[in-house]
């Protein structure tokens, strides 16, 4: 291997034969087949004022790289002859492997033009003011932004559309060039040939670097280059709990069975609402997707939507001051309409607001078609980053699908359909049979109760990031008395009698160990603050979703019984008392407050609230206590007004026993005291009395039920 201190400038000459694999780079105008390239430097060279404006240390650089070349250009195998030079220069700057063959080439398309090894950064701007302008055309780098944008894809294509104009004088489209923009006439070949000068890839590409924003503006539109923008950035702090909804849906990532009703796997449907201060999830929804015999879909409405806002301001409530409550909702199907948004306002007194993200169809630039109707998914960060932690939480269950096609589990596929299997022979295989299937995936009450213990996790979390924490104040120091007990809160230490509290306070400042300062959870900081939140009235329905959102139901055997699979699989029995069978009335229940029953009239107007009687397991003796509690209750207002309907009975049978007391004492009752006692009848308040044995006894009081109470009434 030579050293560079051992090269020599040996001055002779090298024929390039223009068919031989070396010269395949050399100018194709070239007049000749064969030409003669110097590796040494010209007489009128070195005599030129040029080469004396050049500093030695440039100037050996140039020697050196023509000695390069001339070996690499002997050389059979010419990348290892540039590999061996670089190691010999020990990777000297300029003097790589890919240097030393970018110069080579370049050398040899020249004709062998020296000036093209010179380091013009070494050798002083002189060397850049040439007879060519140094830089591209303003105008003409606006013509070659305006080529990248127009391809899709990338600057790779815009660059070869550029050549294909260059060399044909047209585009592919066809349209036909008098000029290039930014030059008077007809751009000549560079050094190299293959394009004008300064007309690099390279150099090009740098001309659009850091022009992302434009580039994909231009390409994907508007909501895709937001990426690229300035952003706005907010705090939640000094806000308040109830002062900001966010509302939104979504399906989850994971397949459900919902046996009985389906005989495939489906992926469940949902809507949330979060508070922005205390980034507490306080209100979800759960639904099945549908599925129809002919495959198709049924996914969530905007009619679920109002439901679920309704429920949210019924069940939690709003704030009912100065700051008021802002719901945060988008497009789609968490959408709330302008009549709805007018309907909350009014039964509020305007103190719920909607707020909507915005819909960005306008196109980059004028000259565009209006793109696709497409939201901002900033606008409801907060909500987004809690899907993203639910999602994650979930990845672990049988079924899950992954977050899309590409991610989905390799045993997706086969898991559903051996799944959808399993569902058809349940529906054929008796009772008794068909619950020792083993399904692959979760059922529908399963994953409702995995979702209840989900969220109520990720609700009570204290090791989170959530933004603007500390500065807002969502801190608290808990305490113990010994380092082996649990933590308590400090609500329990303020609890404590003020003469505890104060030798507690001594104890818990010398020892280190017997406080801790941590973060508040989202549902802690929620209930703090969610008794500052007024709640609508449940009969306020009609009035907020409209008439069309009733639906008529008769009252049977003293019950108005709603049957609706999507809610729940048993049927749903409101005790309809006082209104009698027969009767029929507009009834409105919320399907994420199936608790309640609203009673109109076909005019709107409200008739009652029935709340849903609840069948209890036989074991819970407590539930069944309270069912009878209120079935005697009932039976004792439907007695009282039987009385009272059949009072003169009453009065004749009062009148009876006094009649018939006197004569068992012997008195005599006089004509005129018979006409008093007719007269007088009897008081509404004896009534009771009349019920009640006519002695008094010391009896131990009977129980309010007993067993065969209970058996009656179940």
């Amino acid at each position: 291997m030579i050293s560079p201190a051992t090269m020599t400038a040996n001055s002779n000459a090298v024929s390039v034969d223009s068919s031989s694999p070396s010269s395949l780079l050399l100018d194709t105008a070239a007049a000749s087949p064969c030409r003669t390239v110097n590796f040494v430097l010209p007489k009128e060279a070195i005599a030129s004022s040029r080469w004396k404006t050049l500093s030695d240390e440039v100037r050996e650089e140039v020697r050196l790289l023509l000695i390069c070349c001339k070996r690499i250009h002997t050389a059979k195998n010419k990348t290892a002859e540039c590999a061996a030079l670089s190691a010999s220069f020990r990777n000297r700057r300029g003097f790589s492997a890919i240097s030393l063959n970018n110069k080579y080439y370049e050398f040899i398309n020249s004709g062998g033009d020296w000036t093209v090894l010179v380091n013009k950064a070494k050798a002083g701007p002189q060397w850049w003011n040439t007879d060519e302008p140094t830089g591209l055309p303003e105008a003409f780098v606006q013509f070659w932004k305006k080529l990248c944008e127009d391809d899709q894809r990338t600057n790779a294509g815009a660059y070869a559309e550029l050549l294909k104009i260059w060399r044909t004088k047209r585009d592919s489209k066809g349209n036909y060039y008098k000029a290039i923009p930014g030059y008077e006439v007809w751009p000549e070949p560079g050094p190299s040939g293959s394009h004008p000068r300064g007309w690099s890839d390279k150099n090009l590409f740098r001309q659009v670097a850091g022009s992302d924003f434009a580039l994909t503006a231009a390409r994907q539109g508007r909501a895709a280059a937001s990426d690229h923008r300035r952003r706005v950035f907010t705090s939640r702090e000094h806000l308040c709990v109830g002062q900001y909804y966010l509302f939104d849906d979504q399906e989850y990532d994971v397949r459900v069975n919902w046996l009985g009703n389906q005989r495939k796997a489906m992926r469940p449907l949902g809507l949330n609402a979060l508070d922005l201060f205390s980034a507490c999830c306080f209100a979800y929804a759960l639904k099945p997707t549908l599925i129809g015999e002919d495959g198709a879909k049924q996914k969530l409405k905007e009619r679920d939507m109002l439901w679920f806002v309704v429920n949210v301001l019924t069940s939690h409530g709003y704030r009912d001051d100065e700051k008021g409550t802002t719901l945060i909702v988008e497009h789609g199907t968490a959408a709330i309409r302008e009549d709805f948004e007018a309907r909350i306002a009014e039964a509020t007194g305007g103190r719920v607001r909607v707020e909507r993200s915005g819909i960005n169809t306008a196109p980059a630039f004028a000259g565009l078609f209006e793109s696709r109707a497409k939201g901002n998914p900033r606008f409801k960060a907060h909500l987004e980053s809690f899907f993203n932690l639910v999602r994650n939480r979930m990845a672990m269950l049988p079924g899950a699908t992954g977050k899309d096609r590409d991610h989905a589990p390799d045993e997706a596929h086969g898991l559903e359909r051996y799944n959808n299997q399993l569902l058809k022979l349940y529906e054929r295989l008796p009772q008794d049979r068909r619950e020792q299937i083993q399904f692959p995936v979760l059922a529908w009450p399963q994953f409702q109760a995995f979702c209840l213990d989900l969220y109520q996790a990720i609700n009570d979390r204290t090791d989170h990031e959530l933004q603007g924490w500390e500065r807002a104040g969502l801190v608290t120091t808990d305490w113990r008395m010994t380092p082996t007990q649990p933590w308590q809160a400090q609500q329990e230490f303020k609890a404590l009698a003020p003469a505890l509290q104060m030798a507690l306070r001594d104890a818990l400042a010398l020892t280190p160990d017997l406080t801790r300062s941590r973060k508040l959870s989202p549902m802690e900081v929620w209930n703090g603050g969610r008794q500052n939140l007024t709640r609508l009235a449940p009969d306020l329905l009609p009035v907020l979703l409209g008439l069309e959102f009733g639906e008529e139901r008769m009252v049977r055997g003293g019950y108005i019984t709603v049957e609706d699979a999507e809610i729940d699989s048993e049927p749903m029995r409101f005790p309809a008392y006082p209104h009698a069978n027969g009767q029929k009335f507009l009834t409105f229940l919320n399907p994420f407050r199936p608790d309640l029953l609203v009673l109109t009239d076909a005019q709107g107007r409200v008739e009652g609230v029935l709340r849903r009687q609840d069948a209890p397991s036989r074991d819970d003796l407590a539930s069944v206590q309270r069912e009878l509690g209120a079935a005697r209750k009932e039976e004792a207002t439907r007695l009282a007004e039987l009385g009272l309907r059949h009072m003169d009975k009453a009065e004749r049978k009062a009148e009876m026993h006094r009649h018939n007391a006197a004569l068992t004492k012997s008195t005599t009752i006089t004509p005129k005291e018979r006409q008093q006692i007719d007269t007088a009848g009897i008081q509404p308040e004896d009534y009771e009395n009349l019920f009640r044995n006519d002695s008094k006894t010391n009896t131990p009081q009977k129980p309010l039920f007993d067993e065969h109470d209970i058996n009656a009434i179940l």
